[in-house]
């Protein structure tokens, strides 16, 4: 090759060497740039997400140690973006079931906290589900807010709770279990521990009554039910309520209930009557958490002790068909038997008289007085202090709900 054409050869060649180093150079200082920001954005995306974390914990710790914060941020801001380090945080919240933050204390909250630094923003929400603590009653076996009366030769026995009054224990008779009572007389024996005096538990008023009886599905007013079958699939005045929930009202009239099974919640308006549960029953609340029977007036358990119970060939009647499950079984035929019982919460406005057998779990709460003429057993239900009723709780604190920590986008 020609001594020219090597030397312009070699030129090229340093040429290209030259601008390989310059790209290479520029890229190196480009991607040191690009590098340096991307480090930026992640640290202040670190810094933003921790000042979320810190508006979280400080509108956690307000709802905390303030009961008046529903209304004092009524309007869900608890606090605008607020300085904090190199950047904001804020935190909003709103009433998931509602909108109203402060018309109840057993409505939860969505909160969302925010922060930011520069460019970089992190959304945090968490939602608090309302807790409630049930009311005093609900830790007796029977309660009433006038005298408890045991007649002579009889036995109350009560397990896992106590048999309490607001007022006098007279016992002429015997409780086999613990007794609160304000005071106490008659020669009866106590087998447990007797507090006397004992603090005084308020009994809930007709108005919880009626706001179920405001939900329930009416049946027709009568002066006797005889062989029904009530459930949340079963009603045969009618189209049945999903939930179990029914009302009679008898317009201040006495009613006679009898070998009558219901699975649910039956609500009674028999203002100054009474009901009369005859011959035999089975009253069963549909869920733990509900009540089995309201009455709005007094109740007289007189079941006859030579009826066995409810006995479906006896009384041509099934009484767990479809709609009324018993124990989650329901069937065609009629050759089940069934002890008459209650089970749940049972509340009366009025005064109890027990004089017939029947086996009761659950709670048994009067207004009046409770007379017991005839051996009964009361076993508590845990489950009724565990997952109180609606209106025989008081609200609890907000708490985390599980799980509800999370992200959110714009």
């Amino acid at each position: 090759m020609p001594r020219r054409l090597r030397r312009a050869a070699m030129y090229v060649l340093v040429l290209g060497a030259a601008t390989i180093v310059m790209i290479v150079g520029m890229s190196g200082l480009l991607a040191a740039r690009i590098g340096g920001r991307e480090a930026v954005l992640v640290s202040d995306f670190a810094a933003a997400r921790a000042n979320a974390y810190a508006a979280m914990q400080v509108g956690l710790l307000i709802i905390e140690q303030h009961s008046e914060w529903r209304g004092n941020f009524s309007t869900g801001q608890f606090f605008s973006p607020t300085p904090i380090g190199d950047g904001t945080m804020a935190l909003t919240g709103i009433d998931p079931r509602d909108g109203d933050i402060a018309n109840s204390d057993g409505d939860p909250l969505l909160l969302t906290a925010s922060g930011a630094v520069r460019d970089a923003r992190y959304h945090l929400q968490v939602l608090l589900s309302p807790t409630s603590d049930p009311i005093e009653v609900l830790r007796t076996a029977v309660h009433c807010g006038n005298k408890l009366t045991i007649n002579s030769g009889v036995a109350l026995r009560v397990n896992g709770a106590p048999a309490s009054t607001n007022n006098e224990a007279a016992l002429s008779g015997n409780i086999a279990g613990d007794l609160h009572a304000a005071s106490r007389s008659g020669s009866g024996n106590v087998s447990g521990t007797t507090t006397i005096p004992a603090p005084e538990k308020p009994v809930p008023g007709a108005n919880v009554i009626a706001t179920y009886a405001s939900r329930a599905t009416a049946i027709p007013a009568a002066t006797k039910l005889d062989k029904v079958v009530l459930g949340p699939g079963i009603n045969p005045f009618g189209i049945p309520n999903p939930n179990g929930l029914y009302v009679i009202s008898t317009g201040g009239a006495s009613i006679e209930i009898s070998n009558t099974r219901v699975f649910g919640t039956l609500v009674i308006n028999a203002g100054g009557g009474t009901v009369y549960i005859r011959e035999t029953g089975l009253f069963e609340a549909a869920g733990s958490s509900r009540p089995a029977l309201l009455i709005n007036g007094h109740l007289e358990i007189v079941t006859d002790p030579d009826q066995a119970g409810l006995v479906e060939a006896a009384l041509d009647t099934n009484f767990n068909p479809p709609g009324a499950p018993y124990a989650g079984v329901s069937d065609s035929d009629k050759e089940d038997f069934y002890t008459s019982a209650l089970r749940g919460l049972i509340h009366v406005t009025g005064n109890v008289r027990i004089s017939g057998p029947i086996a009761i779990r659950g709670v048994l709460l009067a207004g009046g007085e409770v007379r017991v003429e005839a051996d009964v057993t009361i076993d508590h239900d845990s489950k009724l202090v565990d997952s109180p009723p609606e209106g025989y709780d008081t609200p609890g604190p907000l708490s985390v709900t599980s799980g509800a920590w999370r992200q959110v986008v714009d």
